[in-house]
């Protein structure tokens, strides 16, 4: 942090001296005639024999660097003159004699002001970026080498490069992941990226030199970095001097109360059973939990699994490109908590207001800003705990054979289709149910088709997402709310009064099929009967009865309903496995004969079953209340 600091001196001084003193190309177009003959002279010869670059020559000299500019490899060398920046602060830093601090010295001071090849001044340069050798990209004009600007004295020859004597230094930023190396407070988050560091040969900023005993020799190597957390996670690119972006920097506070609210999440057990709804021995209905069971192993190291997996949802949306006008507003500054911004892991995050509301310090990079933050300030639904929809993934069981289909529906809320959503409240039909495109909702539904009129057919749904043959479930172990909706007999354009009241009502109950472990931690599997909620609200139109000592949830007949299943928190997490929890619903209803067939919906048709986490679904009830 020394040199951090005085580096931001050396800025400051040398802008100030350079802004007294800066030339017009018309006052030089060759080497002045003062310096003798150069051109059969390396650069270091040169700027050693020259008077006013005597202190840069001595930087140079005790960093190490003397005979990379006497050796044949062509430079141009950007020597700032005495007196135009504050040499005596960069020396004063070697005069500790720790290497951390020559490193550094050498890195954002000397190789700063390097760059390979010939770059002669004149006339008719334009406006263009050079890449010096510690990757840094400088804008380069007749008039300046970034923050510094030229004398009369340029283009002097040497007989392995060019000299272009400036005013002042060029000032060093470092890029957003150099940074993490320099700010404080942040020591976890740091930690946890740099482990991953990896350390490589630049070559295209390498000098090769000969094959040696079959090895790759170089006459001057220059290092980079990759690393799979930034490059993999955040798949951002903080070492690239070409891009901008916002990167958050969680402090210890906030990375502590982040990881302790997260982890929790992913409690695993090294092996897991589940019903495997793939299975085709199953016959007849009412499926038990032993039918179609599987296991799989998970981890060796259930603890280590957690771990990395909190770490990773703790990062995942941490980085903000530009190249995003959306972003912008990270830019600017005042967002509001309708602006919206878009991470590099592709996800949309509200609000930029609490990005704002968190931030103790913005700092400039040379490829952005970071951000100090006390928080990682977004909604847990927007990040790591998503609201989990399951539409397509069933299996249809019938006491008596039949077959299934799935459909797909396009529902227009507004005009025609209001009728049909009369009972689905606004909050859950805008911001939980469907895709949307434009204007409109689609829903994938299924529906049952049985082959006989007296079959009890029962929908299983897997709570995962299909991944070619298998299933991924991204279930946490945290508590869900659940919700079911259900789809009317009749989806028509012109939904008619006298066509809701032919319809039925539906008679169902619903079976949660989980994993848990046993005493011993073995994994075992639970059939649970799940009832509608006794916070349950009566405006959305199913109720519970119960009828010769059977509970069902009955559902108004004609209209689109959301079934309230209540709460229900699962022990381990599913994610990222291919066991999954699953969810049968099933008639309470038989239909043997036909005064049961009129009376009760025989076909089941439900658009998805919903598990929205407690805390997301507090908020839109309660942001609803308020709208």
């Amino acid at each position: 942090m020394k040199y951090n600091n005085k580096i931001g001196m050396m800025i400051v001084a040398g802008g100030m001296l350079a802004a007294t003193s800066c030339s017009d190309f018309s006052d030089y177009n060759t080497a002045p005639d003062d310096f003798g003959m150069t051109g059969g002279k390396t650069l270091w010869q040169n700027i050693s024999e020259i008077n006013n670059l005597s202190k840069f020559a001595e930087i140079v000299e005790k960093v190490g660097f003397k005979s990379n500019l006497d050796a044949p490899t062509f430079y141009t060398l950007f020597a700032p003159q005495d007196g135009t920046y504050n040499a005596d602060s960069v020396l004063q830093i070697l005069e500790s004699g720790l290497p951390e601090d020559t490193a550094i010295v050498l890195k954002e001071f000397v190789k700063q002001h390097v760059v390979q090849f010939n770059h002669p001044l004149n006339a008719a340069l334009e406006e263009s970026t050079l890449l010096s050798l510690n990757a840094k990209t400088h804008a380069f004009s007749p008039l300046h080498y970034g923050d510094a600007t030229f004398t009369n004295n340029v283009n002097i020859p040497a007989s392995n490069g060019v000299i272009h004597i400036t005013n002042g230094n060029e000032g060093f930023y470092t890029n957003i992941y150099e940074y993490l190396d320099k700010i404080e407070g942040c020591d976890l988050f740091r930690d946890y990226v740099k482990k991953y560091d990896e350390q490589y040969i630049d070559e295209s900023n390498s000098v090769m030199g000969p094959i040696v005993n079959g090895v790759q020799s170089y006459e001057y190597i220059e290092y980079a970095h990759r690393n799979s957390v930034i490059n993999g996670i955040l798949r951002a690119q903080l070492e690239n001097e070409d891009s901008l972006y916002t990167m958050l920097f969680p402090n210890d506070k906030a990375w502590t109360n982040s990881y302790n609210r997260i982890h929790k999440d992913y409690k695993y057990l090294k092996k897991m059973s589940y019903t495997d709804l793939t299975a085709t021995t199953v016959a007849g209905a009412s499926m038990k939990v032993t039918d179609g069971k599987a296991d799989i192993t998970v981890t060796s190291d259930p603890a280590y699994l957690t771990d990395s997996l909190t770490k990773k949802m703790m990062i995942s949306d941490l980085a903000f490109s530009h190249g995003y006008p959306c972003n912008d507003v990270l830019l600017s500054g005042g967002g509001t908590k309708v602006d919206s911004v878009f991470s590099t892991t592709r996800d949309f995050l509200v609000s930029a207001k609490d990005i704002e509301d968190h931030t103790l310090e913005k700092y400039r990079m040379s490829n952005g800003f970071v951000r100090l933050t006390d928080s990682i300030p977004f909604q847990p639904w927007q990040t790591f705990e998503p609201i989990i929809t399951t539409t397509r993934r069933v299996r249809v069981l019938n006491g008596a054979g039949g077959t299934f289909s799935i459909a797909k529906e396009k529902f227009k809320k507004g005009g025609e289709r209001d009728t049909l959503f009369k009972y689905v409240p606004d909050y859950f039909y805008d911001r939980i149910l469907g895709e949307k495109s434009g204007d409109s909702k689609y829903f994938t539904f299924t529906t049952t088709q049985s082959t006989t009129q007296s079959s009890i057919p029962e929908l299983d749904f897997a709570i995962a997402r299909e991944q070619g043959d298998k299933y991924i479930s991204n279930v946490l172990s945290t508590t869900y709310h659940i919700y079911v909706l259900t789809i009317p007999n009749q989806i028509l354009d012109n939904v008619e009064e006298g066509i809701i009241t032919k319809q039925k009502p539906y008679y169902l109950s619903f079976y949660l099929n989980y994993t848990d472990s046993t005493e011993s931690g073995d994994p075992v599997i639970k059939h649970q009967q799940l009832f509608l909620s006794e916070n349950a609200d009566p405006s959305w139109g199913p109720k519970e009865v119960t009828e010769s000592k059977v509970r069902h949830i009955v559902t108004e007949p004609g209209y689109a309903q959301v079934i309230d299943l209540g709460e229900f928190t699962f022990p381990v997490s599913y994610y990222g496995t291919e066991a999954c929890p699953s969810l049968m619903m099933c008639h309470t209803q038989k239909f043997n004969t036909s005064t049961k067939r009129n009376s009760y919906e025989h076909e089941l048709r439900v658009a998805g079953v919903y598990l929205v986490p407690v805390e997301a679904n507090d908020y839109f009830i309660t942001k609803s209340d308020k709208e």
